[in-house]
């Protein structure tokens, strides 16, 4: 929302927030593992009809290993598009899910995922953005037994223009990981957008699977969309995703363009029920709950649509990348 100064890249409507000084700091230690170990259990999917579909193959006693076709994490070249697989693009449209398991049996709290909000910055409105104050950024690490899934990196380096306009004050996001009880490396990146304040820092993790969808890498190509050194650099591994792609079991990356042309949100198992990480599919709590009450005031068709698929997922909460609150119901 609101625009920018001509020729400034990046963001164009972080929303003002009060700001949040403190990382959560509850979760556990995690051993980083291999992604073959990382262990999921069998939902029932509740799109397309609702039909029972088990996540995962039965490798042995309550240990399951990611489906071959699940593709995402699967190797295959730098930046190729897994979409065009066409095991890949079929399934990853009936992977939405709940938390009803449908063996019976309650699963240990280990095999599910567990939400990390990470603040990785804040920021000082200019005087001319829509926004007022300062406002937070935040990226998110979702953990499991086997590692975790960070959702964008923050604000990058210094740069002359982003801090002229924008004054950050930037939390170094390794050190961030660290406080939080997490490993340095991370098992897969999910990049939001392609914005200096969500891809900022990805290049501090060279040779990680790192999601983004193929319309924002496009549009990234193209002359004052963002900075891109920030992510055009040596050793990245890039996945291209267009639409809907499992990102490792239990977590589902889901395209919802609006405030980008190629924007992506994560739908995500935890130990409480499904989760929304929305990033800037909606930009406060306000904004969501105006749109689930029917107010789709100065909505593009693309993001009402796009927050069309995020609320009839059903979540119990929804987290957003420029609101220190979370929606929940």
């Amino acid at each position: 929302i609101g625009g920018q100064p001509a020729g400034v890249p990046g963001e164009e409507g972080i929303a003002a927030a009060p700001v949040a000084v403190d990382v959560d700091e509850s979760g556990a230690k995690h051993e980083a593992a291999g992604i073959d170990e990382v262990r999921a259990v069998k939902f029932e999917v509740i799109a397309d009809g609702g039909d029972a579909a088990v996540f995962a193959k039965d490798v042995g006693e309550n240990q399951f290993r990611p489906d071959d076709s699940l593709c995402a994490l699967d190797e295959h070249p730098h930046d190729t598009t897994v979409s065009a697989r066409p095991d890949c693009a079929s399934r990853a449209r009936r992977r939405l899910f709940d938390m009803r398991a449908l063996d019976g049996h309650k699963h240990p709290v280990k095999e599910q995922w567990r939400i990390h909000r990470l603040l990785l910055a804040t920021v000082q409105y200019p005087d001319w953005h829509p926004r007022t104050g300062v406002g937070p950024v935040y990226g998110f690490a979702i953990a499991g037994p086997g590692g975790y899934v960070l959702y964008d990196t923050g604000i990058g380096p210094p740069h002359p223009t982003i801090d002229r306009l924008y004054s950050p004050t930037r939390y170094q996001v390794d050190r961030v990981l660290r406080r939080t009880g997490l490993p340095a490396v991370p098992m897969a990146i999910v990049l939001s957008h392609l914005h200096f304040d969500h891809c900022g820092n990805v290049a501090q993790f060279p040779g990680v699977p790192t999601f983004v969808q193929a319309r924002e890498w496009a549009a990234a190509q193209e002359e004052g969309y963002t900075i891109r050194e920030f992510f055009d650099a040596p050793g990245m591994d890039f996945r291209r995703v267009d639409g809907m792609a499992a990102v490792t079991p239990g977590i589902e990356a889901i395209a919802t363009p609006g405030h980008t042309p190629g924007h992506q949100s994560l739908a995500i198992s935890t130990m409480t029920g499904l989760e929304v990480i929305g990033g800037q599919a909606a930009e406060t709590v306000e904004d969501w709950e105006r749109h689930i009450a029917g107010d789709e005031t100065g909505l593009s068709e693309e993001a009402r649509q796009s927050l069309n698929t995020l609320a009839a997922i059903d979540p119990r909460a929804v987290h957003f990348s420029h609101d220190d609150r979370v929606w929940s119901r």
